[in-house]
């Protein structure tokens, strides 16, 4: 009763033009907050998938065992786990549900399909490659499995949905307060006085300002692309099979709400920025250059020729970069190194590579991957032992034992750093354990230095003897 008598008069305080405001502000609100966002992969950059996983599917392992037993034996239908992050402006509830997107002949599907979104639009910039016409885009909240209606393994964080519930309550209380004191200072919600107009006005111009800069942004990374399509038309070096000079990586570069609310980051193609690059050492260096230089979203970049430490820390500074990859110039001189030392107008002992490899410690970057399958734990430690600025140091398939790995991470804690190892059955190459070819691994590396370091004296005598001569 009392309950009642309180909704009663907080019907007759409030305006009914409060009302309409307040309804189409939670309406809005709910879509923002209630649907989740999928998970696709560990690499699509719209949250921590591997903390995701591991707070839903960690302590499931007997359904990954089926999951894998059934791809694998062919003796049941395709499992695939979806997984589904809610909430705003902090994720609070995470969930995972199984689905069956391809049933073997013979076997019943234990999960349904997943669900087809209500509406799509040809939005966005991704084109069929027959047709060449835009591909529908799903709009995410009109989606069943985006609302948390269906779950087999979910998790809820506390403290992000206190956070949400007080920032959210504010918000709706502001509206509240402010639409009602708007109302009766005027008289009326439609009579405007020039300072209101005046705020309009400029609030109007702000929005627009904001998306003519990224529309801008948007148009000078179609020029940069156009520039890739004219100049590197081959991939170089010849004996590689990758192109010098690509960009990639696009992402969404505005407030979250406002892409939720949308349905999909595609509806809103002007805000979604190039944010990676990657770059070789060829005759047209410098121009590339300028061009990443244009890009204003830029934040890492994958240098796939070896190039000097002074070039690498000027990029850097240059660029703003917040990650860098870059790749050791290799102990056997591979023919394409030369060509690379003299598009740079420098030595080929200059470039980067494992006997000068602490010159790395002075980049100040966020990430510093440093790609060198050749690396033993002596070159290691002198990097360590520098110190390295980076906030993460990783090493991508280095030559190390586990127990020299061990080590160093007992001798330099102070340094944040990991391994990813060589894995050949894996995708990517690596993978965050050792396979069990790492002590091969290591004792071929080894062997190449010794054999090198024969080569290069018995070069070095006969560079002796042609100046004698």
């Amino acid at each position: 009763m009392r309950l009642l008598c309180s909704i009663r008069w907080l019907w007759n305080r409030l305006h009914p033009f409060t009302w309409v405001i307040v309804a189409v502000v939670s309406a809005a609100l709910v879509l923002i907050v209630v649907p989740g966002e999928e998970l696709h992969s560990l690499e699509d950059g719209k949250g921590d998938v591997t903390k995701v996983w591991n707070e839903t599917w960690g302590g499931k392992e007997s359904l990954r065992r089926n999951q894998v037993d059934s791809l694998l034996n062919g003796s049941g239908p395709a499992l695939s786990v979806s997984l589904y992050e809610h909430g705003w402006p902090w994720p609070w509830f995470v969930r995972g549900v199984r689905t069956c997107e391809n049933p073997r002949p013979g076997t019943t599907a234990p999960a349904p399909k997943p669900s087809k979104a209500l509406f799509e639009f040809a939005a966005g910039e991704i084109m069929d490659s027959t047709t060449g016409l835009r591909l529908p885009v799903a709009v995410e909240w009109s989606n069943y499995d985006n609302w948390p209606l269906r779950t087999d393994a979910s998790h809820l964080r506390g403290c992000a949905l206190l956070g949400n519930i007080l920032v959210i309550g504010g918000f709706l209380a502001t509206i509240v307060v402010g639409t009602q004191r708007w109302v009766r200072q005027r008289g009326a919600f439609y009579r405007l006085r020039i300072i209101d107009l005046l705020a309009l006005t400029a609030a109007i111009a702000v929005t627009f300002a904001w998306f003519e800069h990224h529309r801008q942004s948007h148009h000078i990374e179609r020029e940069v692309q156009n520039y890739k399509a004219r100049t590197h038309t081959l991939p170089f070096p010849s004996c590689l099979t990758f192109p010098s000079f690509w960009i990639a990586g696009e992402e969404y570069c505005g407030p979250v709400w406002l892409y939720r609310l949308a349905g999909n980051r595609q509806f809103l193609p002007q805000l979604n920025h190039y944010t990676y690059a990657a770059i070789g050492a060829t005759s047209h260096w410098k121009n590339d250059i300028e061009q990443l230089k244009r890009l204003p979203y830029l934040e890492k970049l994958w240098l796939r020729t070896p190039v000097t430490a002074a070039l690498l820390a000027s990029l850097v500074d240059d660029l703003s970069l917040r990650e860098v990859e870059v790749e050791l110039a290799r102990i056997d001189n591979h023919p394409y190194q030369f060509q690379v030392a003299a598009d740079l107008g420098v030595d080929e002992d200059d470039l980067l590579n494992h006997e000068n490899l602490e010159q790395l410690a002075t980049l100040s970057v966020e990430t510093l991957v440093v790609r060198a399958d050749e690396l033993v734990a002596e070159d290691l430690e002198r990097l360590l032992a520098a110190g390295p600025q980076a906030k993460l140091l990783q090493l991508d398939g280095p030559a190390i034992e586990i127990e020299e790995f061990e080590d160093l991470r007992q001798r330099y804690p102070e340094t944040r750093w990991k391994v990813r190892w060589l894995d050949f059955g894996s995708p990517s190459g690596y993978a965050d354990q050792p396979s069990g070819d790492q002590d091969d691994h290591v004792a071929y590396a080894r062997q190449t230095r010794e054999e090198m370091k024969v080569l290069r004296a018995m070069k070095r005598e006969q560079q002796k003897a042609q100046l004698a001569e």
